[in-house]
């Protein structure tokens, strides 16, 4: 009689090794795959990497930002990340900063095999672009927070941050040109817009003259007449008025370029309409515009705030073709023609839209959304006139009107 033999099939040992080739290429992929464990340690070292040049850099920009707070109001810029963007540099050996030629607040670092970019914000913080962020040999830092990017290791091309980058180059040359860009407010189609000043990964963009009745949204206490607005209480209620994003938040949809925008949802603080340009913003474009070079030696302009808030709480500005304008005596600055004073010849009309003209439609500039510092009873705001001064007036000046700006992210203008 026969013994029944025991044993393994050929299919069940071909069955067997198809397994044990699966399990491991699926360990040799956690291993060394694009996501494996080489190349997320290879990340992780990529990112420390960043994180240490970065922290450097930030240790320094907070020294300055304590150093500009120590100082008097009237020795250093009014934003202390310009204070920190005109020194930075300084604080490290040649070649580590360097700024951009067009926008001294966005920085370059390069040490110890690491490249990251950063935009040094109005506070002197520095925000960290991701994508920028390389290590000699490796890739891009990996995971979220400053200087990190979104993948690593080895030849891995980095993807892209999903945080606002410029996709069109915007330079000072630009400043001025137009956007094809299609707008309402009040029911009023708006589409006369320029490029006023870029600030890291967004742009301002001006409304190329002053705007017409129909558009002008008036609230309480303020007053239009054609296109003339003012104040009928005190400046606050004008300052407020030409500030507040939600009188003009309808400015921030439309078309550019025929594609379809709608930022008026957006939570990005840095995504914004105005009723006319800040001083502060319009000092920004003007001096880039215009830089302190051995062309232009005297005709930036500057300012200084009053040193406590006046009756109304505010603290007003001072402005001057002078660095550290004097607190006593400076409101206003004459520009000169060859940066767009308005005569027949020199007239910028992104800056002065109706130049020379002593009125157009009955006004005489336009309002800019800042307090001036003279007079102690808190009465003036500060205003660009067609006769080419950054002056001041009063907040119930009839003779006035709006210019509106939007911020947006310079990658809308693609």
């Amino acid at each position: 009689m026969l013994k029944k033999q025991k044993g393994i099939t050929l299919i069940a040992l071909v069955i067997t090794i198809i397994v044990l080739l699966i399990l491991a290429g699926v360990t040799i992929a956690m291993v060394v795959g694009d996501n494996g464990i080489i190349s997320r340690s290879r990340e992780a070292k990529d990112t420390t990497n960043i994180k240490k040049i970065q922290e450097e850099v930030d240790l320094e920009a907070a020294d300055l930002v304590a150093e500009y707070h120590s100082k008097d109001n009237g020795e250093v810029p009014s934003k202390a990340g310009d204070y920190v963007a005109a020194n930075i540099v300084s604080k490290f050996g040649s070649g580590i900063v360097t700024p951009d030629e067009s926008n001294a607040r966005i920085i370059t670092v390069e040490k110890d095999g690491v490249t990251t970019v950063g935009t040094i914000q109005d506070d002197g913080s520095i925000l960290w672009n991701e994508a920028s962020s390389t290590v000699a040999g490796g890739g891009s830092g990996s995971g979220s927070g400053s200087g990190s990017g979104e993948q690593g290791g080895g030849t891995t091309t980095p993807t892209p941050s999903p945080s606002p980058s410029p996709a069109v180059t915007i330079t000072t040359d630009n400043y001025g040109d137009s956007v094809n860009y299609s707008t309402t407010l009040n029911g009023q189609t708006l589409t006369n817009w320029k490029i006023f000043h870029q600030e890291g990964n967004y742009v301002w963009l001006i409304y190329g003259d002053y705007l017409e009745n129909a558009a002008i949204p008036t609230p309480t206490n303020i007053s239009k007449n054609g296109y003339r607005v003012c104040s009928s209480t005190n400046r606050i209620d004008l300052i407020n008025y030409l500030t507040t994003k939600s009188n003009w938040s309808s400015l921030l949809t439309g078309t550019i370029n025929g594609n379809a925008i709608d930022y008026t949802s957006s939570e990005d603080s840095n995504i914004t309409a105005m009723g006319s340009p800040t001083l502060e913003l319009y000092k920004n474009s003007w001096n880039a515009k215009y830089p302190n070079t051995s062309t232009y030696t005297t005709n930036q302009i500057y300012t200084a705030t009053t040193s406590s808030a006046m009756s109304d709480g505010l603290n007003g500005y001072y402005v001057s073709k002078t660095n550290n304008p004097p607190t006593t005596s400076e409101y206003g600055a004459q520009m000169s023609g060859s940066q767009g004073y308005p005569d027949a010849t020199n007239a910028n009309v992104l800056y002065y839209p109706h130049a020379c003209e002593s009125a157009w439609n009955d006004t005489y500039g336009y309002w800019l959304a800042s307090p001036s510092a003279y007079g102690t009873k808190a009465r003036d705001v500060i205003l660009v006139y067609n006769h080419g001064m950054v002056d001041y007036n009063r907040y119930n000046y009839d003779l006035y009107a709006c210019r509106p700006v939007v911020c947006l992210p310079s990658s809308a203008l693609n």
